[in-house]
């Protein structure tokens, strides 16, 4: 389990001053795992972003497509003392964030994706891994950890798959290029991350990641001024080409 028992009663505790405690419950990333759904229960966090911050830059035309998905950002932000050094709890357990895809519709594109983010790991299981961290369908087999993707239509893709320190309540600096997946033109994509609780893993290890682009480097600067810091997922669109 994450939380020992000194930690579930510091919880109990903050619960009953707070009222902002809610008990872990069955979830993603737990070993129930079916899609990216999320119990009634987890909170919706409001992901407008700051307009005080850098928007990302590129050719016009693969701007025109990739539309809100080059610059989408998540955040699992702390609120709150660290609790036992390397956990703390979040201001919102999921964050579904939906996103226009631009080009034409009726248009199949193949797109590739620049990840960057300060993430917990995840061993996916029952669908395909396509790059180191980057995995194609299937479920987590990780419980008591968040999970990050992005919903194509019916197809889930995720960003922290780990074959090794899945589960382990670190965070890890992860930057990585997607291989092609492909996107409907003119559709709408879902970015998300959901927790199966309230507690996250901080980044108490001061996990960078590497090359961020203005755009990023814009908010990394943001969450360095933070007085304790979660995790975060930002995506740029490197290519869009007409799929095959």
């Amino acid at each position: 389990m994450k939380h020992s028992p000194a930690t579930l009663a510091l919880l109990a505790c903050a619960a009953c001053t707070s009222g902002s405690f809610q008990a872990a419950a069955d979830g993603p990333g737990g070993g129930g795992l079916d899609g990216p759904q999320v119990d009634a229960a987890a909170q919706v966090a409001d992901v407008t972003p700051p307009h005080d911050l850098a928007r990302p830059t590129g050719d016009p035309a693969l701007l025109a497509i990739a539309g809100d998905l080059h610059g989408a950002f998540l955040e699992l932000e702390c609120v709150g003392e660290e609790i036992e050094f390397q956990f703390c709890m979040a201001r919102n357990r999921a964050i579904d964030l939906p996103l226009h895809f631009g080009g034409e519709a009726g248009t199949r594109y193949a797109v590739t994706l620049k990840v960057w983010g300060v993430l917990e790991g995840i061993l996916y299981a029952g669908g395909k891994a396509l790059a180191e961290n980057f995995y194609q369908g299937g479920q987590s087999t990780t419980p008591m950890t968040a999970v990050y993707g992005l919903t194509v239509g019916d197809q889930t893709y995720w960003f922290n798959h780990f074959e090794i320190g899945a589960g382990d309540h670190y965070t890890y600096g992860v930057t990585y290029e997607t291989p092609p997946i492909t996107i409907p033109g003119a559709s709408t994509l879902t970015l998300f991350v959901h927790s199966p609780d309230d507690i996250i893993n901080t980044n108490h290890m001061q996990n960078e990641v590497m090359d961020p682009t203005p755009a990023l480097q814009d908010r990394l600067d943001a969450i360095h001024g933070e007085k304790l810091q979660g995790q975060f997922l930002y995506v740029e669109v490197t290519s869009a080409k007409l799929a095959p």
